[in-house]
């Protein structure tokens, strides 16, 4: 389902007339690229935050049909449990800032496919967070 309502998220965001408000986003993931690990992960998931309601304010200037606001708290539960990995938090800059180009260059399919792309890689690291959690939760 996260797939589903992203991917429709972007594409409608990447056909918006105006997007200029993702090049500031574009410029702060560059910087988070630079700066790799030392990236602190309260600012990253901020930024992210940031990046959902943007691309939901852009894909509402297209559609009276807008992504649920409730499920931007799940997207951020989700990348919480996802990003703790500092291999996988530059692999998911860089899948960002794709997603990110595409709807700045106006390219729905584009953007459409990075999201889909980055749920897709995403998914997969859940089931180990959960367990470190578990594990966690246990010994305390």
């Amino acid at each position: 389902m996260r797939e589903a309502l992203e991917s429709h998220a972007a594409r409608l965001a990447a056909s918006a007339p105006v997007r200029g408000s993702v090049e500031v986003l574009l410029d702060q993931l560059r910087v988070s690229a630079r700066t790799g690990r030392e990236w602190r992960d309260e600012a990253y998931y901020d930024l992210m935050a940031r990046m959902d309601k943007a691309v939901v304010a852009l894909g509402a200037q297209q559609s009276s049909c807008r992504r649920p606001r409730r499920s931007l708290g799940a997207d951020d539960r989700v990348r919480r449990m996802a990003s703790k990995s500092p291999a996988r938090l530059l692999v998911t800059i860089a899948e960002h800032t794709a997603i990110l180009m595409a709807i700045r260059d106006g390219d729905a399919e584009a953007a459409a496919n990075s999201t889909r792309l980055h749920v897709q890689h995403s998914l997969p690291t859940l089931p180990s967070h959960l367990a470190w959690y578990r594990r966690r939760k246990v010994a305390s």
